[in-house]
Parts: C-alpha cells; sequence; structure tokens
C-alpha cells in the first residue's frame, strides 16, 4: 500500500472522479439522505484543482498501481464568535471496500492530519452520517 500527498499532476488524478462516484454510490447504499447530482464527481474534481494545495489536501491511497481510496481535506474558519480560528476539515474519506480493516485509513488519516499540522490547524473536525456504520465506526477509534 503506498500513501502519498497527491496534486493536480498525480498520474491518477483523473480516476478519482470514479472513486468519488463510488463514495457516494456507497452511501447511498447506507440510506444516507444525500445524493449526488448527475455529473457531480466531474463538478468535485473541477472544485478540487481550484484549491488543491492551497486550502485543500488530497491524499491518495494506491494498491499494486491502482488508485483504491481517498481522502479530501480542507481549511476553514471558525465562526467569528469562536475567533476565526483556522480548522482542518475532513470533508470526504474513502477506501475501496476490500481494503477498509487494515491500516491503510488510519495512514491516509496521518497523513492528512501531518498536512493540517503543516497548516496549523487549531483542530480537525469532520462529519459522518449515522447510516454509514462502516465510516462511524472507524473515526471512533
Amino acid at each position: 500500500m503506498n500513501i502519498v500527498k497527491a496534486d493536480i499532476d498525480y498520474p491518477h488524478f483523473e480516476q478519482l472522479s470514479t472513486l468519488f462516484f463510488e463514495y457516494y454510490q456507497y452511501l447511498h447504499s447506507c440510506k444516507v439522505p444525500l445524493h449526488m447530482v448527475d455529473g457531480g464527481e466531474l463538478l468535485w474534481l473541477e472544485s478540487l484543482k481550484k484549491s488543491l494545495n492551497k486550502t485543500s489536501v488530497l491524499i491518495a491511497a494506491e494498491s499494486k498501481g491502482l488508485l483504491v481510496g481517498f481522502g479530501h481535506g480542507q481549511l476553514k474558519l471558525s465562526p467569528d464568535y469562536l475567533g476565526n480560528l483556522k480548522l482542518g476539515v475532513v470533508s470526504h474519506f474513502y477506501l475501496d471496500e476490500k481494503l477498509r480493516g487494515g491500516d491503510a485509513a488510519k495512514k491516509m488519516f496521518e497523513e492528512m492530519k501531518r498536512w493540517f499540522r503543516e497548516k496549523h490547524v487549531h483542530s480537525i473536525e469532520l462529519q459522518v452520517v449515522n447510516e454509514n456504520e462502516i465510516g462511524s465506526k472507524f473515526w471512533k477509534k
């Protein structure tokens, strides 16, 4: 398993849209009430190109030369009543079903945390929908 911080020159960058689509298919199978619009994976990829390595990070997981997972994190500011603190937000996190349960996701998150620390975030936040039992179990650790 190879975990890398990716940029737009990453060899598998365009393949991310396929994994992003799979991510939302998985959420849909969990009965999550969020539905991506047609072509949403391409819209996401285009928005990622604009923010990558400025206000967002992309962590890619590869196995046997194939893209098998990704983590997308963003920088945001807390509201003014909380001091406008710089926050790290885990926006999307997906790993191929066959590779879950090992240490790949943990390594992906460690790499993302490293980037957040370099950006001097106050804290790291994420949301997990209740219906995503696998995600809930992972993030509770």
